[in-house]
């Protein structure tokens, strides 16, 4: 690998990228019911309460972290699953040791795509009912055991997710968000809907919109939530080759929103972006051959550091870490930086075989679910006769990115 690194700027002012922990001490076995809006008046972090950023990187898959607990699903899967930190004890989540798992009375079967959260003490997911009858989805509610589950809230396929397709459901402060993208078609022109939707977690208020916009030719679009924050990237892919991006933060302290960054004719394609808690916007993308992280200052962007190299892609931005991976010779490489610009790792990104995989995880497809400073969650997928399996696998950044699988479902 032959490579250029250039921190441009003092990342440990830039890059102070630290976002919230979720679960912490006694939230676990907290209760869901009590009215949590007078908490939400103001933007420093809530554990338990803000949706949490550093896994907010692959619509389909969800994965939450509690202090003894990951939760979460495959990309595929229908069932959520655990993995408890002190013990290194996996599997479905479900309480009931007699269960079989295979029918729709199983409390961990929460459907394809299920979007899992945790908050408050309890986990959240909207999914349809696993017993059948039909084809709306609701919010579901549950403890961290999986028991005493609960449906709080109707979300219909005919008014609701027909009409926007949400892609992923976020619970933050109060709010249940959905980032919808619709394919649409003009004539013979076709496009993306792109919305941004806000309903009350509690109580029968449906949901109203903070965006919602169609962009012929395509779109893709970012959501990260800052304390009463939310900031907004959307991209448009029009029919000649150009790119659009615009950046809003919506405060919803007051209801406002604020128009931070638009540009059209945009030379390049960006990632997906970062923000800070102190609001500090970052964005990853790839120009040509080289990987390049910019921070929003006064409008405008700024290079604040760069990685070259003939098989380097965009960089990943995550929570105090940013990732650049390739792949040299079948083998997948990784550099990672801290935020005050020091390498945390260089070199492969699987130095050594990962237990109860039997292929060489080289050859496995790959997604980054999320990380932080001391991990990244990564999903990889192995093909076989029937099917396939999918592994939620965590690498160590402390030791080495020593592999551990968290979980993993065969289809």
């Amino acid at each position: 690998m032959r490579e250029r690194i250039g921190i441009l700027l003092a990342l440990a002012v830039c890059l102070v990228l630290t976002a919230c922990t979720p679960g912490g001490p006694g939230q676990e076995t907290q209760g869901g019911n009590e009215d949590t809006q007078g908490f939400f008046d103001g933007n420093a972090p809530m554990p338990g309460y803000d949706a949490d950023n550093r896994y907010m990187l692959w619509e389909g898959i969800s994965f939450q972290e509690t202090e003894n607990y990951f939760f979460g699903t495959v990309l595929g899967g229908e069932y959520i699953h655990y993995y408890d930190m002190q013990t290194g004890i996996s599997g479905l989540l479900c309480p009931d040791p007699a269960c079989t798992h295979d029918s729709g009375a199983c409390p961990a079967r929460v459907g394809i795509g299920a979007s899992v959260s945790y908050y408050n003490g309890k986990l959240y997911w909207v999914g349809k009912d696993p017993a059948g009858g039909g084809n709306d989805e609701y919010l579901w509610r549950s403890d961290i055991t999986g028991a005493t589950r609960e449906k709080l809230k109707t979300i219909s396929f005919q008014d609701t997710i027909l009409v926007y397709q949400p892609q992923q459901y976020y619970i933050h402060r109060g709010n249940l968000y959905f980032l919808g993208k619709a394919n649409t078609v003009d004539g013979v022109e076709t496009g993306k809907r792109v919305t941004l939707m806000m309903a009350p977690l509690e109580g029968g208020g449906g949901f109203t919109p903070l965006f919602d916009e169609t962009f012929l030719g395509g779109a893709d679009a970012t959501i990260r939530f800052v304390g009463n924050r939310l900031y907004f990237a959307v991209q448009s892919f029009l029919a000649d080759g150009s790119v659009n991006l615009t950046i809003t933060c919506y405060d919803r302290t007051d209801g406002t929103s604020q128009v931070l960054f638009e540009q059209a004719d945009i030379t390049y394609i960006a990632g997906d972006m970062w923000v800070t808690e102190a609001g500090e916007i970052y964005m990853p993308v790839l120009v040509e051959n080289v990987g390049q992280v910019l921070k929003l200052e006064d409008g405008a962007w700024t290079e604040v550091m760069s990685l070259e190299g003939e098989n380097v892609a965009a960089p990943t931005i995550l929570d105090g870490i940013v990732e650049f991976d390739g792949v040299t010779e079948g083998t997948r490489w990784v550099h990672i930086f801290t935020s005050s610009g020091e390498t945390a790792y260089e070199g492969a990104l699987f130095p050594e075989a990962i237990p109860g995989i039997e292929e060489d995880p080289n050859t496995l497809s790959l997604a980054i679910v999320g990380g932080d400073r001391e991990k990244l969650i990564l999903c990889l997928e192995s093909w076989t006769g029937s099917g396939s399996i999918e592994y939620i696998v965590m690498l160590d950044l402390t030791d080495n990115l020593k592999p551990t699988v968290l979980w993993s479902d065969e289809f």
